[in-house]
């Protein structure tokens, strides 16, 4: 028999017992489950317990104390972005590779660390807005199209059906302030539509940009970079005569070259650019004036110029065209004048040739700095 003295001091926590406390017999024991057991009877003399004939209870379960949640703050853009190429941050701001091993046991730590820094050393930097006076493009390469484009001449929509040549809700300026409902402006700042003249609004998927052409007869849409089996389903989709289509028909036509054709670089011209620039193909004529698959006429040099960086072209487009790693910038004679537009490089390497007919290599293309070559 286990025995102890009732007479303990000096221990933290613990009183004497003495004789004047009465240890009764205990009571049921509730240990956390249904199945709780009586604790035996002993002595009532208040001077020993056996400890033998206890029986030890354990909880069904173990209630511990709620440790404080650690909270992060929220990671900043180099963690991120090294997160995403199997990286991390240490405490004191080095980069850590979190190694994938390969199949072949071979870790793949150093190509993804170096190529995780190449991306930050090689972010093309900012030229900011850039117009098309900043460059002097009778230094520029002289270059031809070869692109096929598909002409969509836009309707007069009767009893004023088209809509206001406005920014759609949610549209927003490049310091990211809301204008929807202002009425689009050319690259001059100029209104494209008068008051009360209505159109079409549009999205070039290509340049993040949002486009408007007038419903005046005169304005067309121009889909580049169309092959003719594209060109047949959009002939499909729109009918004989486009003429005929109404402002939910005719933007459901753009929608359908986006969304099922792969369509997404679109933009605003007219009839006139279309006669005097532009030559139907004639495996894809469909009898009707400015509609359908077109070529650039050979004959017409344009000349570009190449900006490296990011950033975004204030042109004709109703909003600024973006680029993300560099841009051609392109000058065409449009009759006694000049157009401006920006063409990303890889769609300018499809679509363009050198005036003697051979392939465009963009690191022999006329390169200029924003300003330098225009002299300001």
């Amino acid at each position: 028999m286990a025995s102890f003295n009732a007479n303990v001091t000096g221990v933290s926590g613990f009183q004497p017992i003495t004789n004047r406390v009465k240890i009764d017999t205990p009571v049921k024991a509730e240990v956390g489950s249904p199945e709780a057991a009586k604790l035996p009877t002993q002595p009532n003399d208040g001077t020993s317990i056996d400890f033998s004939k206890t029986l030890v209870a354990t909880p069904a379960e173990v209630r511990q104390t709620p440790q404080p949640v650690e909270t992060k703050p929220a990671p900043s853009g180099l963690e991120t972005a090294a997160s995403k190429s199997g990286l991390t941050v240490s405490d004191n701001g080095g980069l850590l590779q979190l190694t994938d091993v390969a199949p072949n046991n071979e870790s793949k730590a150093p190509d993804s660390l170096d190529g995780f820094l190449a991306k930050l050393v090689n972010t093309p930097p900012s030229v900011g807005t850039v117009t098309h006076s900043q460059f002097d493009f009778d230094k520029g390469s002289e270059v031809v199209s070869g692109a096929q484009k598909f002409i969509i001449p836009v309707p007069n929509f009767e009893n004023g059906g088209g809509e206001d040549l406005v920014y759609p809700n949610g549209a927003k300026n490049k310091e990211g302030q809301d204008i929807g409902g202002q009425p689009i402006a050319d690259w001059q700042g100029k209104p494209i539509g008068g008051p009360g003249e209505k159109g079409v609004v549009f999205f070039n998927h290509k340049d993040q940009s949002w486009q408007a052409v007038k419903a005046d007869g005169e304005g067309v849409v121009i889909l580049n970079q169309v092959t003719e089996e594209q060109a047949a389903k959009l002939q499909e989709k729109i009918g004989k005569n486009p003429a005929k289509l109404n402002l939910q028909e005719f933007k459901g036509a753009l929608e359908f070259a986006h969304s099922d054709l792969g369509v997404g670089d679109m933009y605003n011209s007219d009839r006139s650019f279309i006669k005097s620039k532009m030559n139907p193909l004639e495996t894809s004529d469909t009898g009707v004036p400015q509609f359908g698959l077109f070529r650039r006429d050979d004959r017409d040099v344009c000349h570009a110029v190449y900006v490296e960086g990011s950033g975004e072209f204030q042109g004709p487009a109703a909003t600024p065209q973006k680029f993300e790693d560099g841009a051609v910038l392109i000058r065409q004679p449009n009759g006694k004048e000049f157009s401006y537009r920006l063409i990303q490089p890889d769609a300018f390497q499809e679509t363009y040739k050198n005036k003697d007919g051979s392939a465009i290599d963009l690191k022999k293309l006329a390169h200029q700095v924003p300003g330098e070559a225009a002299g300001e």
